[in-house]
């Protein structure tokens, strides 16, 4: 059994997964190959290495941007229309690939042609909405139920509606059947729901992470070592792009901060420097850029006592899944992915959808000294659901489903 993973980003959420579900598979010695556009120390890795092909993986995504300028998304300003092609096909005959593995395909590294032009099976697995949608990766409308036509377009969307004009390409090129792997119910039913996708067979396996290596840190130690209060409680945030993301909810995390004690908490924040806001002004901040080591990102999780994931669209949730990891319990909304991490009062809160009052209660009910241990313990085993040995096994039963109905 031969798997190819394609991914159109080697870095951040989707290519942490990519890679993830690529080397969990290698542990049960599973021949598994992974494309991603830049080099990356990952064994059996393939990817451009011509210089030509490199300054086209960075002047794609610039031409999109130039195109999406076009037209004005109030609420997902980040598009991808999947319209370059980027030699996919040279890597698919020199593999010889069994099974297809698609996981984030946006970024303009893989076109919609050549998704259709794939002769082999193929499993998708969802990092966004993005494969069922138009142009965005999240949305809060129904188009992607009834499908995009100029009566529901939304109001504040300015210009030519790209996401009408992108999903009605999909509707061409991604009419094949494929094999749609969810990582939470609430993604899920999204896709079920959507009319692109309503026929596709989903089945839902999470994101694995390897628990060898991501194991907690001495709380007080983590503390010492980013010269935090030990006195203090210490309430962390992280996103890629730090407060600049709408879906990430870091106003929600704002808001919900002005019901807690600033004497009694210290912030910490990684993703993207945050800068001076008056609305935090009371509270101590330390604050950091992007981590990608993992001996860093353990040590800012393992020094906090209450991670917060206020996203408002969440597709799972890598951030409460890495700080289950290492020991550090969460708190996130209902009606999100994070609610395949985060079971309400045994390892975290689940505060009501978008309600900062409830999100604030959730923080204060992870630190109060009475749960903390027992969330804690209970963050621990709740990440063995998620181990390479357990998300390996799922995926190759499905590999193995596939291959036996090919024949």
């Amino acid at each position: 059994m031969k798997i190819l993973h394609i991914n159109g980003t080697s870095h951040g959420g989707a290519a942490n997964v990519a890679i993830r579900v690529h080397e969990s598979l290698l542990s049960k010695n599973v021949e598994s190959y992974l494309y991603l556009p830049n080099k990356k120390n990952v064994k059996n890795l393939f990817y451009p290495n011509s210089t030509f092909a490199q300054i086209l993986n960075m002047i794609k995504p610039a031409l999109i941007r130039k195109f999406s300028n076009l037209t004005k998304v109030h609420k997902d300003p980040s598009l991808s229309f999947g319209i370059f092609p980027s030699g996919i096909k040279k890597i698919i005959a020199k593999i010889k690939p069994d099974i297809i593995n698609l996981h984030w395909t946006g970024g303009e590294m893989i076109s919609l042609a050549e998704i259709k032009d794939i002769k082999c099976p193929v499993v998708w697995t969802l990092l966004d909405m993005w494969p069922f949608l138009g142009a965005e990766h999240y949305s809060d409308n129904n188009r992607y139920i009834e499908g995009y036509n100029s009566s529901n377009k939304p109001k504040l969307d300015k210009g030519i509606d790209f996401n009408r004009w992108n999903w009605c390409r999909k509707k061409k090129y991604l009419s094949g059947n494929y094999h749609i792997v969810s990582p939470s119910d609430w993604l899920s039913k999204k896709a079920s729901d959507s009319f692109l996708f309503k026929n596709q067979k989903i089945l839902k396996i999470g994101y694995p992470i390897d628990t060898f290596e991501w194991t907690p840190i001495d709380k007080k130690q983590a503390k010492k070592i980013l010269k935090l209060d030990c006195k203090k409680k210490i309430i962390l945030f992280g996103a890629i792009d730090g407060a600049q993301n709408h879906r990430k909810g870091f106003d929600l995390f704002l808001e919900s901060l002005k019901k807690i004690n600033s004497d009694e908490c210290q912030i910490i924040t990684f993703g993207k420097k945050i800068q001076y806001l008056p609305d935090l002004k009371r509270f101590d901040i330390k604050s950091f850029d992007h981590l990608s080591d993992i001996l860093s990102l353990r040590v800012i999780y393992s020094a906090a006592d209450v991670c917060v994931v206020p996203s408002r669209f969440e597709a799972f949730g890598q951030v409460a899944l890495e700080a289950a990891a290492c020991g550090t319990p969460s708190v996130g909304f209902s009606n999100t992915g994070v609610n395949e991490i985060i079971e309400h009062k045994f390892n975290g809160y689940i505060a009501k959808y978008l309600d900062t009052f409830d999100l604030s209660e959730g923080i204060k009910f992870i630190l109060d000294e009475a749960n903390s241990q027992k969330l804690i313990n209970n963050s621990l085993l709740k990440i063995k659901n998620f181990t390479y040995d357990k998300i390996s096994l799922e995926y190759i039963n499905l590999y193995k489903q596939i291959m036996l109905n090919k024949k």
